[in-house]
């Protein structure tokens, strides 16, 4: 018999993998149940993503570990900035619950995010904020999550400099996730991850991000492990080919 205490539920830890909405800052899903009064949660994940997309205008094809940038008929060329940093940002969330009663919950919460990158091709600061509601129906078994998200970007905060892109000050975003528990340890989730097109003058950056994500998770008492594989669907063009996260929760 599964129970709430061995099997809380919550969204993957896993952020937007898109070239442009990974280096800025992007809702995520949550969940709007509150933990336990007193409950203080670490987690962490590591992802290691692949972007290629090649249009008439741009190419990009970059790795983790080595990267080449090309956008061609705009005139910028990046390449070799193996090791640069291409954000360095502090992100606060803050989360207030609206709703309670039995399996369902609202909460809306807000984020600060400030990025500084002191050196390097990418170079910038930029100050954005975002707010998002959240709504869960969990179960004993099943769990359903899904959030409504707006933020406001800095429009010279952008990691690509280009001034025939025009970017949207104003991003909305939404997603959608599914948790199956297999046990008490062992469990199955799958998320759809949607974001507004980052510029609002280019044919691909223009188009909606479309992220979906598969993962498993294994819970240990108070700690979890999560594997999971973020792919991009319907635009090829305007996300990551494929990226894999390795994440940790531990709450005490």
């Amino acid at each position: 018999m599964l129970t709430f205490r061995t099997a809380l539920a919550s969204p993957l830890f896993v952020y937007a993998q898109s070239p442009i909405h990974s280096n800025v800052l992007s809702t995520q899903l949550r969940s709007a149940q509150p933990n336990r009064a007193g409950t203080i949660e670490f987690k962490s994940s590591y992802t290691q993503a692949s972007i290629w997309a090649h249009t008439g205008t741009y190419s990009l094809d970059y790795y983790q570990n080595q990267s080449t940038m090309d956008f061609n008929n705009a005139g910028v060329h990046v390449s070799d900035f193996e090791s640069d940093d291409l954000t360095n940002a502090l992100t606060f969330y803050n989360e207030l619950l609206l709703y309670s009663r039995g399996p369902m919950s609202l909460s809306a919460g807000g984020s600060l995010f400030y990025n500084n990158v002191k050196n390097g091709l990418f170079a910038r600061t930029s100050f954005e904020q975002g707010i998002q509601l959240n709504y869960s129906y969990i179960t004993p078994r099943h769990s359903i999550f899904s959030t409504l998200g707006l933020v406001h970007r800095n429009s010279d905060g952008s990691s690509v400099r280009d001034e025939n892109l025009s970017p949207e000050n104003l991003s909305t975003s939404w997603a959608i996730g599914y948790e199956y528990r297999l046990n008490q340890q062992h469990s199955l989730v799958i998320e759809s991850l949607n974001y507004q097109g980052w510029a609002s003058n280019d044919p691909d950056f223009s188009e909606t991000s479309n992220e979906v994500v598969v993962g498993y998770r294994y819970r240990l008492y108070r700690l979890a492990v999560e594997t999971l594989i973020v792919e991009n669907i319907r635009n090829m063009d305007n996300s990551t080919d494929i990226g894999f996260t390795l994440g940790l929760r531990f709450s005490i």
